[in-house]
Parts: structure tokens; sequence; C-alpha cells
């Protein structure tokens, strides 16, 4: 049986780094990939396109 691997490109960056069996196996990598799947984000990216509500992304502060 031959394996298939996906080439993931994050579309804010333009990084080439992931090459995954399946969207389950880069979510786990930390990837972000949209509802319709035409959009991928790199884990550095990928807190801004997180749906965290209307004001979108914001960093967590301590305290």
């Amino acid at each position: 049986m031959k394996l298939k691997f996906k080439v993931y490109e994050c579309d804010d960056c333009h990084k080439r780094a992931g090459e995954f069996a399946d969207d389950k196996e880069a979510r786990a990598a930390g990837w972000v990939i949209s509802h319709d799947r035409k959009k991928f984000y790199c884990p550095r990216c990928a807190p801004n396109h997180k749906h965290t509500g209307r004001g979108g992304a914001k960093p967590y502060k301590a305290g």
C-alpha cells in the first residue's frame, strides 16, 4: 500500500514545511485548516486565524 502525503503551505507566510498524510495529522502538529479546507496556516501564523470571537485572536495576559 502506497501512502499519499499532502504538502501544506501556509497562506500567510507561504512557508512550505508540512507533509502530512491527512488533516488530522496536520492539526496535531499545530497547523490550522479552514472550514472549507482551502486555506492552511502554519503553527506560527495559526493564532491569528483561530476563531476566538468577534475581536479575533488576542495575546494572553496573565494576572
